[in-house]
């Protein structure tokens, strides 16, 4: 079925800026159709209607058939309209505070009454004449009975049962790349699980911009065998947002580093930047057991000051390094160190991490050095090896265990 101008469930719209908007002589349930995803390579269903004002409330867009994205739940009404657009779960990477401090909505402020109670406040004054059976003037205040972003969560939590939708809270903190990566294998693994169970998911954060379009980006890259940049381009095409590239190629290598026990034989996925901090004039050089074992050093060059840079790219491991001042063995105190098996110090490393179900989120290291992910195409092997271990962690995630009862 093809639709035009003169359809009537779309005649009193306008369009602007490559979005239907309904005008105001047009009622709520207004329709319009997800043109948009034509060129997705996923299998659409092109004659599916979306609400006008679902819309424009969460910012919502399709995805895949069974995916969506946008912005945070902020009433009950939503949850209805989410309902009828067929969606049956909802996973939110929103936090607490985020939560407390995004937008006070008008529907909470007046249902505010459910949140305070009015209470009797008996004075020294009050209580004597009480004593006396004195008739006496009631003093009351108002007392918050719980928290509002506590108030919030519970209502929609609430609404989510009463219609039936499997709401999960996961909590991301918004602009941090590191957490975003340590947490991105268990939100995908979740991801998967609701789709294996036939859903239609809502993937939201507060403004759906980062985080929620990070997750489905990572989604099609591990799981449908779609390249990193191909799986970017599909979600930023259909969805105004720019999800944390690096943190989904930061936690690729290390699903990868999972199934290899941390030593990897392909190409190098990492560049790092190793910094001295010395005076003009110096001949340095660096040295490790990434340098030929120790036998090759390499020259840094001078940048501007006392800073010396000189870049290596390396595969996820552990790596011992020291730099050669003017024929001297130094190590460097702006870096982390270790001693060997000989009690020698140098300068340690780690490159990449390995991928967990729930990882703990460690305090990074203080670090002169300078490391960045290599997004390149994955090898066959690496290929394999991601999809397995994105596998692997799926499954030991039950999505019925963490939603509210």
């Amino acid at each position: 079925m093809v639709f035009n101008d003169t359809d009537y469930r779309l005649q009193k719209c306008v369009v602007f800026d490559g979005r239907f908007t309904a005008s105001s002589a047009v009622k709520r349930r207004q329709y319009r159709p997800i043109s948009v995803m034509s060129h997705s390579p996923f299998n659409m269903n092109l004659n599916e209607y979306m609400d006008v004002t679902l819309v424009k409330s969460l910012g919502i867009r399709q995805i895949t058939e069974q995916i969506y994205v946008g912005s945070c739940i902020q009433k009950e009404s939503h949850v209805e309209m989410l309902s009828d657009a067929g969606i049956t779960a909802v996973v939110n990477f929103q936090t607490g505070v985020e939560a407390e401090n995004w937008r006070n909505n008008a529907n909470l402020i007046n249902e505010s009454h459910r949140r305070w109670q009015k209470v009797e406040v008996l004075s020294l004054r009050s209580q004597v004449q009480a004593s006396h059976n004195a008739k006496r003037s009631p003093v009351f205040k108002w007392r918050r009975v719980e928290g509002r972003a506590l108030y919030k969560k519970k209502i929609i939590n609430e609404s989510c049962q009463r219609f039936n939708i499997l709401m999960i809270n996961y909590p991301i903190r918004e602009g941090d790349s590191f957490h975003m990566r340590k947490r991105l294998p268990f939100c995908v693994g979740l991801l998967l699980r609701l789709l294996k169970k036939n859903h239609k998911v809502y993937v939201t954060c507060t403004t759906g911009f980062d985080r929620s379009p990070a997750c489905v980006v990572a989604y099609l890259h591990w799981m449908t065998d779609t390249s990193l940049h191909a799986a970017y381009n599909i979600v930023t095409g259909l969805h105004s947002c720019k999800p944390y590239r690096s943190a989904i190629a930061w936690a690729t290598w290390d699903l990868i580093a999972m199934v290899e026990n941390g030593a990897h034989d392909g190409p190098a996925t990492h560049a790092v930047t190793f910094v001295w901090n010395g005076h003009k004039g110096e001949d340095v050089y660096l040295v490790g057991d990434f340098t030929g074992n120790w036998k090759e050093p390499i020259q840094a060059v001078h940048k501007v000051g006392p800073r010396f840079e000189a870049e290596v790219r390396l595969s996820p491991g552990k790596y011992l390094y020291k730099y050669i001042i003017c024929g001297n063995w130094r190590h460097s105190t702006n870096s982390p160190t270790e001693r060997d098996e000989r009690g020698s110090l140098n300068n340690v490393i780690v490159v990449g991490d390995v991928a967990s179900v729930r990882p703990l989120i460690p305090q990074q290291k203080k670090d002169a050095n300078i490391m960045k992910v290599i997004e390149r195409p994955l090898t066959e092997n690496e290929r394999f090896m991601l999809a397995k271990a994105a596998r692997c962690v799926a499954f030991s995630i039950c999505p019925i265990k963490l939603a509210p009862k």
